[in-house]
């Protein structure tokens, strides 16, 4: 099946981000919908021939994911396809906030920046409009030709969809020289901190299931996941040492957040390093976990030395 990628631009700090169109018999199926913004929806009145869209597929929930799916609702007739803990958080965002703000006390954090928090959590709400038309991956019957594998991580819900066993869509799971920080989330489904680095092992324990395929991710270029995943570890293993550090001294994460940089004046740069912080903090309390994943993918060997000094020195 032939595809067209297109980069669009967005207004976040992680730059333009790449969707993916391809083509079935002259029915057109796209893999993510870009930004909430007019450009995207100009993109797509001038680029795709919105009568042929017939299938949308969302790879996690993040606006310059998902922003577009609403105008993808409005405009064409194409079924609309969101992972199903996205669906959730949608629906039961009022009820999932009380918990935001439990998770970020017991984190140190103060009232004050928790509010300010809890308006950004909002604000991605209003950027990421999921229609009441969806339907969730998970419960639905795709196409013979696509499937799914979750890669939770970076998300609560990240998937990776598989186009003729040959092309990986991984939206934000593999990205080329990035340290996409794994988000503070609440599960929907059970009201609790996700446990994202947990789920991050998991999902790299699974990588070599993409051997031998085409790589499609969302930003930059990826030729090789285990590079991907090497550059990720070497970032863990050398971040985590602060982190350590702070965990002897009996700081929260709030003390962790103020000693590493001054972003408590902007709450979505705090959210971001909070997050950071926490993930890092999970791996220095259960390294074994990477140890394993990477066991599991062939990498342990070149990791094996660092993280056994770390887990000596801890």
């Amino acid at each position: 099946m032939k595809f067209v990628r297109y980069t669009i631009d967005t207004p976040y700090p992680v730059g333009p981000v790449h969707l993916y169109l391809f083509e079935r018999r002259g029915e057109l199926i796209l893999f993510d919908a870009g930004p909430p913004t007019h450009e995207n929806y100009l993109f797509f009145r001038k680029n795709i021939q919105l009568d042929k869209l017939m299938y949308v597929f969302i790879t996690h929930s993040h606006a310059d994911h998902c922003g577009g799916l609403k105008f993808l609702s409005d405009n064409s007739d194409a079924q609309l396809f969101v992972p199903k803990k996205d669906i959730l958080k949608n629906r039961l965002h009022k009820i999932i906030l009380p918990h935001y703000e439990r998770i970020f006390l017991s984190f140190g954090f103060p009232d004050n920046v928790i509010k300010e928090m809890i308006n950004v959590f909002s604000s991605f709400k209003k950027q990421t409009v999921i229609p009441d038309n969806v339907k969730a991956v998970e419960e639905s019957k795709l196409l013979e030709i696509i499937k799914f594998i979750p890669f939770p991580g970076h998300s609560i819900s990240d998937l990776t969809y598989i186009v003729d066993d040959r092309y990986a869509i991984t939206g934000d799971f593999l990205l080329n020289g990035i340290f996409q920080t794994p988000l503070i989330e609440i599960d929907p489904e059970t009201m609790d901190l996700f446990d994202n680095y947990a789920a991050y092992c998991m999902s790299i324990s699974k990588l070599n299931t993409l051997s031998n395929m085409t790589i499609l991710p969302s930003h930059s270029e990826v030729h090789s996941p285990h590079e991907v995943t090497k550059f990720y570890v070497d970032k863990i293993i050398k971040r985590a040492s602060f982190v350590h550090e702070c965990i002897k001294e009996e700081c929260t994460v709030y003390d962790m957040v103020k000693r590493l940089t001054d972003t408590l004046n902007d709450p979505f740069k705090a959210y971001l390093k909070a997050s950071e912080l926490v993930f890092l903090k999970s791996f220095v309390e259960r390294p074994d976990l990477l140890k394993n994943a990477l066991k599991n993918i062939g990498l342990l060997e070149e990791f094996y030395e660092r993280i056994e000094n770390f887990q000596n020195s801890a």
